[in-house]
């Protein structure tokens, strides 16, 4: 063996030496044994809270060679743990400790997690407090304890200083009568740093109610203070009274005014010789109906018109008299089925035109009533004036006029004017009755007759 061979294997048994000194003092290779160790780490590291609110921690328990681990919290004088869960074979106590059951003969190595939420008092002081966690375990040879800790600070603000609700409302109406239903609204009422929670409401009557808009009838007439409560969303409360004055009630609507006037209707008519003309008999201000009448209808110039008709609902029960010059009629009449309010026509007269000149139509009414029978007051009996002229052209509202005093009547249609329109309305109406029983005042062309020459000569001289 040459002198390199042997140095190999010096430096091959020194290694081997090493080898087995490290093995004789750490035990194999990969089975480095740790120190026995306990690690106690608790989040978070400080936290902000109110009186009355509650803090969650967290806290990581680590133990390594040891056996029988423990963690017990101490807490400030007062507070006190609600809720906690821990991983493991735990059991907590009253104490605030959890005991895991866990160890071996060469202890044991373990990690376990535990959260826990505590209540701070309502009545904490504000400051600075601390909640520790203090972890250990005991030594398997010779029950030696080994611990660790770790603590959160606890900053306990000010609490914040509620500002009260304002109670406020209105009632309408103000003043009831008894019976009647009153509003109650309190959507006025106000809290300034939260929201109003309830509404409670004392109506001074015995009866109460709750929400922001109620409605109460009073039995009887009298002074109810009211009051409202309003309560806020921190308990708060205010109040609001007001005192509402409560009547007799009203009496019962009164009968209705059964009063009307009765007219006939137009006020005023134009109607040519040999002519008719029909006026409506009215009641103006119906309330319930027409269901029967008396009325009497006379002409004050019998030369110049007569009654020819009067017509009246078939469906009635009716007696019409005319007289036999025309001059005065009467119509009773029962039964009508006119339910209409307002104006009701109830009957329909028919005036002839029996020589030019001007009559009043007089009316009057001696009964008048409702189709319940209820009587109405007639306040006035209105007639009218008809007007007959033998010198009414076709529809023309006007009799035809002699504007310029010839002796002929170039103003057909009598509206003041000499135009087209008379021209085109004696054309028209030139075989009428109106026109061929007055040929004297048509001759427009001087020759003692009328006829489509008389048109011409109106057109040349008067309009052309």
């Amino acid at each position: 063996m040459n002198d390199t061979a042997h140095g190999y294997l010096r430096q091959t048994i020194t290694a081997l030496i090493a080898l087995s000194l490290v093995l004789s003092v750490f035990g194999p290779v990969g089975t480095v044994a740790a120190d026995p160790s306990v690690s106690v780490e608790q989040t978070p590291d400080s936290t902000t809270v109110a009186p009355g609110e509650t803090v969650t921690l967290t806290t990581e328990f680590d133990v390594a060679e040891l056996n029988a681990p423990q963690l017990t919290v101490g807490l400030p004088d007062g507070w006190e743990i609600t809720e906690q869960t821990a991983e493991g074979p735990a059991a907590y106590n009253d104490e605030d400790t959890w005991q895991w059951l866990a160890g071996d003969d060469d202890g044991v190595t373990v990690s376990y997690t535990v959260e826990y939420t505590v209540s701070v008092p309502e009545d904490a002081s504000p400051g600075e407090y601390s909640i520790s966690a203090d972890g250990s375990a005991l030594s398997p040879t010779d029950s030696a304890s080994t611990a660790d800790s770790d603590s959160t600070s606890v900053t306990v603000e000010e609490p914040d200083q509620n500002e009260g609700p304002s109670a406020s409302f209105t009632a309408s109406p103000s003043s009831p009568d008894a019976g009647e239903s009153v509003s109650f609204d309190a959507s006025a009422s106000t809290d300034a740093d939260g929201s109003i929670a309830s509404y409670e409401w004392d109506f001074g009557d015995g009866e109460t109610a709750s929400g922001e808009s109620v409605t109460h009838a009073y039995d009887s007439a009298g002074d109810y203070d009211v009051t409202l409560t309003v309560t806020d969303d921190d308990g708060a409360t205010d109040t609001a009274t007001q005192t509402v004055s409560v009547g007799e009630p009203a009496d019962p609507d009164p009968d209705p005014d059964l009063s009307t006037a009765v007219s006939l209707s137009p006020s005023e008519d134009l109607v040519a010789v040999n002519g008719t003309s029909t006026f409506d008999v009215v009641v103006e201000d119906a309330d319930g109906g027409v269901g029967a009448y008396s009325l009497a209808l006379s002409v004050e110039d019998g030369e110049t018109a007569t009654i020819e008709d009067v017509s009246v609902d078939d469906g009635a029960l009716s007696d019409v008299q005319i007289s036999a010059d025309g001059s005065s009629a009467t119509a009773d009449v029962a039964l009508l089925d006119t339910e209409q309010n307002g104006s009701v026509t109830v009957a329909t007269v028919t005036v002839a035109g029996s020589a030019d000149g001007e009559t009043a139509v007089d009316l009057d009414v001696s009964s008048l009533g409702t189709e319940s029978g209820d009587a109405y007051n007639v306040t006035a009996a209105n007639g009218a004036t008809l007007t007959v002229s033998e010198l009414v052209v076709g529809g023309a509202d006007q009799p035809a006029q002699d504007l310029d005093g010839d002796g002929v009547y170039e103003d057909v249609n009598g509206d003041g004017e000499v135009d087209e329109l008379d021209v085109q309305l004696l054309f028209a109406e030139r075989n009428s009755a109106v026109v061929q029983d007055s040929p004297d005042a048509f001759d427009f062309n001087g020759d003692g007759e009328f006829d489509i020459l008389d048109i011409q000569a109106l057109f040349y001289e008067e309009v052309a």
